[in-house]
């Protein structure tokens, strides 16, 4: 994010002062992008979109208000349409951020929007820990039990009749098709949140 958009939102977040809700992305313009390179390859450089996003913001028992906002997004890029968290000063309402992580295609409920971001979470720390096989394994037993929902129904039963969460495999074949480069970073970002938007 640009500076002052990251330093609004953890100060926010810190302070307890911000409001967060939903918003609706009604128009996103990409102003510039800029990269860093670690000079290695082109696959290495980090891209960041800075962009003009206006948003129809619908917080909990308020009334609705429009705000726009420039930022900075190094992963999933908000577009049209789709939904984003954001945090805001109630007492002023330009002072306000899309939250890190929170964007989400069009056509999803705001609740399993909620379970997708949670478990995005644990697939991303599960991810950097090295323990992405527990995790697809602890998806697994979640989804025997019917704890989670996949793709609609509480869960997907394989040939053999043993329960798969297809979302764990979805999950791994993406990160596959990220490690072997055929996946932009922002390209990964945009389908793994639509798959646990889903889920």
């Amino acid at each position: 994010m640009f500076g002052h958009e990251k330093g609004l939102e953890r100060k926010l977040n810190e302070q307890g002062g911000g409001t967060v809700a939903w918003a609706t992305v009604v128009s996103a313009k990409g102003q510039w992008a800029s990269s860093s390179n670690t000079g290695v390859s082109a696959f290495s450089a980090k891209v960041t979109d800075h962009m003009k996003v206006t948003l129809n913001v619908e917080p909990e028992g308020q009334p609705a208000f429009e705000a726009t906002v420039h930022q900075a997004f190094s992963g999933a890029t908000p577009m049209d349409g789709w939904q984003v968290k954001v945090i805001y000063d109630p007492d002023d309402h330009s002072k306000i951020a899309i939250e890190e992580g929170q964007i989400f295609p069009p056509g999803v409920s705001h609740d399993r929007l909620e379970r997708g971001a949670a478990l995005r979470g644990e697939a991303v720390a599960a991810a950097k820990s090295g323990n992405m096989a527990e995790f697809v394994e602890e998806m697994k037993a979640k989804a025997a039990r019917g704890e989670i929902e996949v793709q609609g129904t509480p869960l997907v039963t394989a040939a053999g009749g043993a329960p798969q969460p297809e979302i764990a495999d979805e999950l791994t074949k993406l990160a596959d098709l990220r490690d072997r480069g055929a996946l932009t970073e922002a390209e990964f970002d945009a389908q793994k949140a639509k798959l646990l938007a889903a889920s």
